[in-house]
């Protein structure tokens, strides 16, 4: 039997995630205010799409949200998605709730109310930003001082040739956590030499960027 997941606000965000998600084997209902906006997706999209305000309970009884595996509260308010949160998580019981942020000091919050997974929207195109200025594939917060990131290993790059025990930063600043040749993680890193391929994953101070970035041009 496939899961159910309810996704609340139908603008580009949750268009996006759509082309992922409906490869899944989900039943995905998406609630809108906006008929036009939910028109838009039932033609691209196998889901069901219900028009009405979410903050009302009922109306999210009528999506079956009680029956629901996965919720996300993705309109463009914050107050609005902690209702939300609130709503599917400690009223109907939802095991899974994520919620879009768009102001990053409201996380603390987020997190206060159990929500399992907060999403700060702005943090991730700053993270985004940061990753790409300084040379990875991709980067993600993990606390307020770091991130991890990826980074794909080239000829030219100053890593390629080098072990990852001979890292010229210290550990404070930044370090290699795994390596990836070839689709699998190499058990010893410290003990090979790295070539071209080789993905790298790297814990970052991000206080210390700076110092990161000619190492991974």
């Amino acid at each position: 039997m496939a899961k159910r997941a309810i996704i609340v606000g139908a603008g580009v965000t949750t268009e996006s995630l759509l082309e992922d998600l409906t490869k899944w084997d989900l039943e995905i209902v998406v609630i809108d205010l906006d008929k036009s906006k939910l028109d838009k997706l039932t033609q691209k999209y196998d889901i069901l799409a219900l028009e009405g305000d979410a903050t009302d309970i009922d109306v999210l009884k009528e999506a079956g949200a009680e029956k629901a595996d996965l919720f996300l509260a993705n309109t463009d308010s914050d107050s609005t998605n902690f209702m939300l949160s609130y709503q599917a998580y400690k009223v109907l019981g939802i095991p899974k709730v994520v919620a879009s942020i768009r102001n990053p000091k409201n996380l603390g919050i987020f997190k206060e109310l159990g929500t399992s997974i907060p999403i700060s929207t702005t943090r991730a195109a700053t993270d985004a930003l940061l990753g790409a200025l300084v040379g990875f594939s991709s980067f993600q917060s993990v606390s307020k001082s770091w991130g991890i990131g990826t980074y794909t290993v080239t000829h030219r790059s100053p890593l390629a040739n080098q072990s990852p025990k001979d890292f010229p930063l210290p550990p404070e600043q930044a370090f290699i956590a795994s390596v990836v040749r070839e689709g699998e993680v190499v058990r010893e890193p410290e003990d090979i030499q790295l070539v071209p391929g080789d993905v790298l994953v790297i814990f970052a101070n991000k206080a210390h960027l700076g110092k990161l970035a000619p190492l991974l041009r």
